[in-house]
């Protein structure tokens, strides 16, 4: 990460929430009211920086931002969490709620993630071969 961009972070007195975002992806646009209302409502409390991946390609290659939207958390300048994707306001809302309060942002990393989708699709490979009902599944 860029060393004055790690300072910028650690310079704010409360938490901080990145927004990547460009201005021709549809989730960042459909996402951005719902963003904007918990920005509003955490307004005092979390500051929120916004960067426009095409105008600041490096910044989000060092922040290891491969899709957007990303929102990345941050407390007292350490990472804390991260979501990446289109997010309703209620999962939004409790971002900045985790944030906030500093508590780590767990997610399931993508090991794990692709064990699991490739055990169910066994088992349903396993329920066709056997003839299970779809119903039941």
């Amino acid at each position: 990460m860029d060393p004055n961009f790690e300072e910028q972070i650690k310079s704010y007195n409360m938490p901080v929430v990145i927004d990547f975002w460009a201005p021709w992806c549809a989730p960042c646009k459909s996402m951005k009211p719902a963003l904007e209302k918990v920005q509003e409502e955490f307004q005092d409390q979390v500051a929120v920086i916004k960067i426009d991946t095409d105008e600041q390609y490096e910044l989000s290659q060092d922040m290891n931002v491969s899709s957007i939207p990303t929102l990345i958390g941050f407390y007292e300048g350490k990472e804390v969490g991260r979501r990446v994707g289109g997010m309703s306001q209620r999962d939004i809302h409790a971002f900045f709620t985790s944030v906030q309060k500093g508590e780590l942002i767990k997610t399931m990393d993508p090991r794990n993630r692709n064990l699991r989708l490739l055990a169910a699709a066994a088992l349903f490979v396993l329920a066709f071969m056997n003839g299970i009902n779809w119903l039941v599944l």
